[in-house]
């Protein structure tokens, strides 16, 4: 649960109007409980509720001199913190406070707006100290009452680790818990890197991490941002998430009244159908292999007995797993168990996916090995005889093509073709494939080697020049239209 940046850093509002929106926050509607069930029904394990951001208003009834806060400042008068936190501790899921180091409205802080600082803390040290005495003091009052799990700081950049009392702080919050853990935002006195708004291109080096990420382009509440990302987008970067091994924390913005937006609750929910059919690729789940070995996001099981493959809208009926040393025991859809059938070509596996057991967001294949995962080092590429083919099915053979010009192995960049300039069936036999081959002239006749692994989650080339990026996307095969036909 989150709050919006205060307008008024950046001169958008002044610093009076925005703190007078206090008088319409009144959340008589708000039901904790109700929160607590959809985030559990959503198939999150933690919730993270802001506490107080950068603009100083405390949820609860803190104590610390100078502090402003809900019961006593807003019409609400009365502490929203504690009730949610009960409802979450009696739910099973962890306990998670977002904290703003920085109180932009504390008189003891040196920064007020992006172009205003009251001070500067090498001039007048006393000032200062007293803020971090406040701000360790709200941290002693929320580890007393709430024992959470885990403390999500925030503004950790406007001073230094030093300045903050980095250490002092962590020791502080382990001497209400030994097992505290802290996010990165402490400067270097964190335990996992937090991403914000975008998947790594690479896994971050840091072994543990979490990207935070909204439903639209807002952290908090706004009433003009209908900008949502569809379920299927955040589905999908939850996958992004598991693939490199991190968690993702997404974000909820309430209204003043204590309800969550309809459009928000829907997301939540289809989530939340989504986690519970697909539970065992989800939770406890690592980092996958890499992308040159199948076309799209993978995760492995902690045994790397089990690899699950993520298919993003795949309607071709064929997902193709490449260069794996490590013998197959079986291979079914997650969510409904039913076995797959399978053709194994040297180190390569070719997966039969039934079009009627889709899921509508991402469907996940299971593969389960008879001991841990060997990838080979290399994937290699297919003989070129496969253009010639009379027996292989079409769909078959331009997954082959695909991969073969993504990974810079173009049998046909030397047949001369271009738009203006088709192939005939004396260089590709089927004709499904030879239409098709014609059809993307602009890319197979001279496209070279792809995007490196982790900017698109599938195949990709080049042109020549590098000016343009062909991605491809799978798509519903005329031999899935005919037998539907027939």
């Amino acid at each position: 649960m989150a709050f919006q940046n205060p307008e008024f850093f950046n001169n958008y509002i002044n610093y009076k109007d925005y703190m007078d929106q206090l008088k319409g926050f009144r959340a008589g509607n708000y039901n904790p409980q109700s929160w607590v069930d959809l985030i559990k029904e959503s198939g999150a394990r933690y919730a993270v509720l802001t506490s107080r951001h950068h603009d100083g208003v405390s949820l609860w009834n803190t104590k610390q001199s100078g502090a402003i806060s809900i019961p006593r400042n807003s019409a609400a008068r009365k502490d929203v913190m504690t009730p949610f936190i009960s409802a979450l501790k009696k739910s099973g899921l962890k306990t998670g406070i977002y904290y703003s180091l920085p109180d932009w409205s504390h008189n003891d802080y040196d920064v007020f707006t992006g172009a205003i600082k009251r001070f500067n803390v090498k001039d007048d040290p006393q000032r200062f100290e007293r803020f971090i005495n406040y701000y360790q003091g709200q941290l002693r009052e929320l580890s007393q009452q709430y024992k959470p799990d885990l403390i999500w700081f925030d503004g950790d950049w406007e001073h230094n680790a030093e300045e903050w009392r980095a250490a002092e702080t962590r020791k502080l919050l382990q001497s209400y818990n030994t097992n505290i853990i802290i996010n990165s935002r402490l400067k270097e006195y964190g335990d996992y890197a937090t991403p914000e708004q975008g998947v790594p291109v690479q896994k971050p080096s840091s072994p543990y991490w979490e990207l935070c990420y909204t439903m639209n382009d807002s952290w908090g509440y706004q009433p003009f941002d209908r900008n949502y990302k569809t379920p299927y987008m955040l589905i999908n970067t939850l996958v992004d998430c598991i693939s490199l091994g991190g968690n993702l924390l997404l974000d909820i913005g309430p209204k003043a009244d204590g309800t969550i937006p309809a459009e928000q609750v829907t997301i939540l929910k289809e989530m939340g159908r989504w986690t519970k059919k697909h539970a065992e690729a989800v939770y406890g789940a690592q980092a996958g292999i890499a992308q040159k070995h199948f076309a799209g996001k993978t995760a492995l099981s902690l045994d790397r007995k089990t690899l699950y493959l993520y298919l993003n809208n795949s309607q071709n009926g064929l997902a193709l797993l490449k260069g794996i040393l490590t013998p197959v025991d079986r291979i079914t859809m997650v969510g409904s168990n039913v076995r797959l059938s399978y053709k194994k070509e040297d180190n390569n596996y070719w997966i039969s996916v039934p079009q009627d057991l889709l899921d509508p967001q991402i469907t996940v294949i299971k593969v389960q090995f008879e001991k841990p995962l060997v990838p080979a080092g290399e994937t290699g590429h297919f003989s070129d005889d496969y253009l010639m083919s009379r027996k292989e099915p079409a769909n078959q053979i331009i997954k082959r093509l695909s991969e073969d010009v993504a990974s810079g192995n173009n049998p046909l960049s030397n047949k001369g073709l271009d738009v203006n300039k088709p192939l005939t069936n004396k260089e590709v036999y089927n004709r499904e494939v030879l239409d098709w081959v014609n059809k993307h002239a602009e890319t197979i006749g001279s496209a070279k080697k792809g995007l490196s692994e982790g900017h698109y989650a599938g195949l990709s080339a080049l042109s020549p020049d590098k000016k343009t990026i062909y991605l491809f996307v799978e798509g519903k095969s005329n031999e899935a239209d005919r037998t539907k036909r027939n």
